[in-house]
């Protein structure tokens, strides 16, 4: 049990102290006819300070025959480790639905979610503990964290109750996690492990069915052994999360396939669980007023969803452009139907405000065939303000950044889609840099110069700190030697530009 809004203070509840309504309550258990008095209200022994000891137990007035009615759920020793991908079931706790544990849970409609358990590193990442390194297993996780597998309700809210989390092992149901309130309407994302609990609960009920871990085919997630770490959180909770092996087909949780009428798909990127950036000229017609039907998808790559992804699909219910005079805006925010769940298949990637990140690694992504749109990262350079001004003298657009590809790669990616420029920071976390010009591979249009429009626009997008050189140069400045000047004409000054370039080309 878990104390709820409309029971009395944690603090007023103690095991000397019990409720003084104890004789009205009630149990309602399924498959019984009659609900269970209860004789006895035994709180957690931490319950006064520590939230994710906010349980309680309570004995029934007398014993329930078992093998007639309902099944007890087993618990899990402090040393059991639920597998990455484990099916699990969600249950409500409180008024509207019924819990049931047993071989099998069996819950009223609207009151069962099925999942599969995310791995420790992503679960750990998004809702753990800041500064602490990733569980091994064989240690109590901080957090347990589902992979829901159908798509989140339109419209529907989530916050209404606590839940518990319950996991399958060999044919075997466990308790494995406690809910608490969400404080938004998204599903329960992250759960309080039981096994912390279990020696508590065996003290006190002395029946109390705990289990030995049923699968011990651990695989590769439960085989490491090295200390893992996390980027960085932020204000707004994680952003640019990725597991540093890149390993064929993994997701890009933040890469969008934005669907515009008359079948042209661009790139988009999650910068907000409700918004995506996209290049301009992508997503509206030049000269047109309307907004077109869009439809944005996370997770898949053409018409599959990615290995280890859900695939998630929302409307475009808006267009955002900044205020520009002159020139047209180069980047559009599409404001989403509905928010995406933070997961592996959608992840908002965080933001740079300008400059290039120190020690930053840098790729253009997009995908090398529109049909098939997989992805495709290609390695570049950001060239430094005084070559990229030397190489696009007189026809540079203001808030531009020029990139070198390595030898042979200039074709990887096509360009119609718009494709970004993102890079990783020293800290592990990945920013977006950019967006493609329209019909260039070398030039992207920079998120810093909009960050007052964006920040104004979607508060939970995430600028990281400032850090590094201002990358515009000064208006006026004269940054080129006069034999450098106008460099894309003129052979000698080619040949000068791509020995300095040299250095800057990275492995």
């Amino acid at each position: 049990m878990r104390t709820s809004p409309a029971s009395p203070s944690r603090s007023s509840i103690t095991s000397d102290n019990p409720p003084r309504d104890l004789d009205s309550w009630r149990v309602l258990l399924p498959s019984r006819p009659r609900s269970e008095r209860v004789s006895r209200f035994v709180p957690h022994e931490n319950a006064t300070w520590d939230d994710a000891s906010d349980l309680a137990l309570l004995q029934l007035d007398a014993p329930v025959n078992l093998s007639s009615g309902p099944r007890a759920v087993c618990l899990p020793y402090p040393e059991h480790y639920f597998l990455p991908g484990s099916r699990c079931r969600l249950a409500r706790w409180g008024r509207g639905g019924a819990q049931e544990s047993g071989a099998e849970p069996a819950l009223g409609p609207g009151a069962q979610l099925e999942a599969d358990l995310l791995g420790g590193w992503w679960c750990h990442c998004l809702y753990g503990h800041k500064g602490a390194s990733v569980p091994l297993p064989g240690q109590s996780p901080h957090q347990l964290c589902p992979s829901y597998q159908e798509e989140e309700e339109p419209g529907r809210c989530w916050n209404d109750s606590h839940w518990s989390l319950m996991c399958r092992e060999e044919g075997t149901w466990f308790l494995a996690g406690i809910g608490d309130f969400s404080s938004t309407c998204l599903r329960p994302r992250a759960f309080s492990p039981l096994q912390t609990h279990s020696p508590w609960i065996s003290h006190v009920t002395r029946g109390a069915y705990l289990e030995e871990q049923l699968a011990w085919d651990w695989g590769p997630d439960g085989e490491e052994t090295e200390t893992q770490t996390c980027p960085p959180h932020t204000e707004h909770g994680a952003c640019g999360l990725r597991p540093e092996a890149a390993q064929k087909g993994m997701l890009w949780p933040w890469l969008a396939e934005v669907h515009v009428a008359g079948n042209r798909v661009c790139t988009g990127i999650l910068v907000a669980p409700g918004w995506v950036l996209a290049a301009t000229h992508c997503v509206l017609r030049l000269g047109s007023t309307t907004v077109p039907h869009i439809e944005v998808y996370l997770g898949r790559a053409g018409a599959s969803p990615l290995p280890h992804g859900r695939q998630v699909s929302r409307l475009v219910i808006s267009i955002r452009l900044p205020r520009h005079l002159g020139l047209g805006p180069p980047l559009a925010l599409l404001e989403l139907s509905s928010r995406v769940e933070p997961s592996p298949s959608a992840l908002p990637i965080c933001l740079h405000p300008g400059g290039v990140p120190p020690g930053a690694s840098c790729w253009v992504l997009g995908w090398k065939d529109p049909q098939d749109r997989v992805p495709i990262a290609t390695a570049v350079s950001i060239l430094t303000p005084r070559l990229c001004h030397c190489l696009y003298q007189g026809i540079l657009p203001p808030g531009t950044f020029c990139v070198l590809y390595a030898e042979g790669q200039e074709d990887r990616c096509e360009v119609t889609s718009a494709p970004p420029l993102l890079c990783q920071t020293e800290g592990g976390s990945w920013v977006l840099m950019g967006m493609a010009v329209r019909g260039s591979q070398e030039l992207f249009a920079a998120i810093g110069p909009e960050e007052a429009w964006i920040s104004q626009t979607v508060a939970e997008a995430h600028f990281l700190p400032s850090s590094g050189s201002p990358y515009w140069p000064t208006t006026g400045s004269d940054l080129c030697p006069p034999d450098m000047a106008g460099a894309s004409s003129s052979p000698k000054a080619a040949a000068l530009i791509l020995l300095l370039l040299t250095p800057l080309i990275q492995d």
